[in-house]
């Protein structure tokens, strides 16, 4: 049989990187646009949110910080979706952000930058620019299942 597989990439650079404060931030960023911080309804998040004259990033990671130790909770990585080389906005502004956990209401999960922290803390943030696009082909002519079929334990 043959196998044949078709895949894209999109090569990304890093375009900048800011920070701002965890809790009731207000600032305008170069690059990023007007963004603001605040603690949600919920008490589990931190609420970034972000807003820009025309086209937002094509990718964005945001950290969630403790300044003096340096700790993270986990990362949020996120695309527009699809990122796109066009954009509609009606109104002609970009709005983006995202949620940071610091605290799981169920109790699982534990993280290193929780509620006590985020008086010291800062949203750390990452945009993305798309700079490449690739698309591929992959064929391998002449290819038998047996070849991939798992070795016996012994």
């Amino acid at each position: 049989m043959q196998l044949e597989m078709n895949y894209s990439l999109t090569l990304f650079t890093l375009a900048s990187s800011h920070a701002l404060p965890a809790i009731n931030a207000n600032e305008h960023i170069p690059s990023v646009g007007r963004s603001a911080t605040r603690i949600n309804p919920a008490e589990t998040a931190i609420q970034l949110s972000c807003e820009q004259a025309g086209r937002g990033p094509d990718c964005m990671t945001l950290i969630l910080e403790h300044i003096p130790t340096g700790q993270t909770n986990p990362e949020r990585f996120g695309c527009d979706a699809p990122y796109r080389y066009w954009q509609f906005i009606p109104d002609g502004l970009a709005r983006f952000g995202g949620a940071l956990a610091f605290r799981d209401p169920n109790g699982l999960a534990k993280h290193p930058v929780n509620g006590s922290k985020l008086a010291e803390s800062r949203v750390l943030i990452q945009i993305y620019r798309a700079t490449d696009h690739f698309t591929r082909n992959l064929v391998v002519p002449d290819i038998r299942l047996s070849d991939w079929e798992a070795a016996p334990v012994e």
